[in-house]
Formats: C-alpha cells, sequence, structure tokens
C-alpha cells in the first residue's frame, strides 16, 4: 500500500514485470561460473610435503556461489537467480551429471568383475556412514530431518542422493544441509586421497 503519486517510484525499485523477474543477468552468471572453477583449479599445498591437490570445479563453483550467494550484490551486479531458472539450472545440471556418469561407467560395466564381498563391504561401510551422520547432526546439532538429509548428501558429496532428497521432501533446507557440509567433505576427500595415495606407493 502507497499513496498512489509515488506508485510509478516504487515500481522503478522493485519492478512490476512477471517477465524481468523470470530474467538473469548473463554477465554475473558467467562471472560467478568463471571464479569457481578457477578456484577450482588453484593448486593448495599439503603440509608435510604430501604434494598438492585442487579442490576441483564443482567444489570452486559451489564456494564461490555461497560467498555471492551472501553477499547478494556488488554494485551494480545481482548475484541472484529467479526461481524458475535456478530450479530449471539445478535439474539440467543433475540429469547431465547422471547421464554421463552413467555412460562413462556402462562401457565398462561388462568389463568389471563382479565381487558379491566387495558389493557388501561397500554398502555397509555406505550405511554405516550414513547412520553416524544421521546420529550426529540430530543428537549434537539437533537439525530438522529435511536439513539433515542434505547433511547426507553433503557428506557423501553425491547430487543423485541430494536429488531424491528434494523430490521427497520440497524443502529448501536439504539444500541448506548439503550447502554446509559439501565443500568440507569434498575438500577431506581429496586430501584423504592424497594421503592414501602417497602411503601405499
Amino acid at each position: 500500500i502507497a499513496p498512489r503519486e509515488n506508485l510509478s517510484t516504487i515500481s522503478a525499485f522493485l519492478g512490476d514485470s512477471y517477465h524481468e523477474a523470470s530474467e538473469f543477468n548473463v554477465l554475473t552468471f558467467g562471472l560467478g561460473l568463471a571464479m569457481g572453477i578457477a578456484l577450482g583449479t588453484v593448486d593448495i599445498s599439503l603440509p608435510l610435503g604430501l604434494g598438492t591437490f585442487e579442490i576441483g570445479p564443482v567444489a570452486g563453483c559451489l564456494i564461490v556461489a555461497l560467498i555471492l550467494g551472501a553477499l547478494g550484490r556488488t554494485g551494480p551486479l545481482t548475484w541472484y537467480l529467479p526461481y524458475g531458472v535456478s530450479m530449471s539450472l539445478r535439474q539440467l545440471g543433475l540429469v547431465v551429471f547422471l547421464a554421463c556418469a552413467g555412460i562413462k561407467a556402462g562401457g565398462l560395466l561388462h568389463t568389471a568383475p563382479i565381487n558379491v564381498s566387495a558389493l557388501a563391504a561397500g554398502a555397509c561401510i555406505t550405511i554405516a556412514a550414513c547412520l553416524v551422520t544421521i546420529a550426529m547432526a540430530r543428537a549434537i546439532a539437533g537439525k530438522s530431518w529435511p536439513f539433515i538429509g542434505g547433511v547426507v548428501a553433503g557428506v557423501q558429496t553425491q547430487p543423485a542422493v541430494l536429488g531424491f532428497a528434494v523430490g521427497r521432501c520440497g524443502n529448501e533446507r536439504v539444500e541448506a544441509g548439503y550447502a554446509a557440509v559439501y565443500p568440507l567433505s569434498m575438500l577431506l576427500k581429496i586430501i584423504f586421497v592424497q594421503i592414501f595415495l602417497m602411503v601405499m606407493k
């Protein structure tokens, strides 16, 4: 509610076009992607001479997105994606990721040895890790179940689990939990692999 004579000023500030509300700034979107990819290619040195590692473009883009999302705006640049655009990009990204992963894994499926013991051990490790994550998030942090679902997906660094949790819950807290732990989980996995390879040599 506002005086009639101020409507033009309010419309200029808030916007009154449905079409403009569904558009996004290609410049800021491209800048965010470029900064994320650049961050992912930076070599980070491990202590004790264990070598260097890169967090990768996915983790780099996520870290940059978290920072830019917290800023919201930098001068004339707006780091905001309309809801419709954001949802479309999420679905497209998940579909492309799963398709590429499936094609790559499917090409080696017929030559991969099937070891029931290894599959059972992997399933037990995965389930145990999920249960520990759920227990810690619930008992220590006291978080809600949608948030915990995102945390489980983030700890496993699995976009497929995130997509399933979002589809079942339909709650943005799932994505908040995923974003809260994904960068650290990815970083720890990379460091662990580097240390493991150094020890096994």
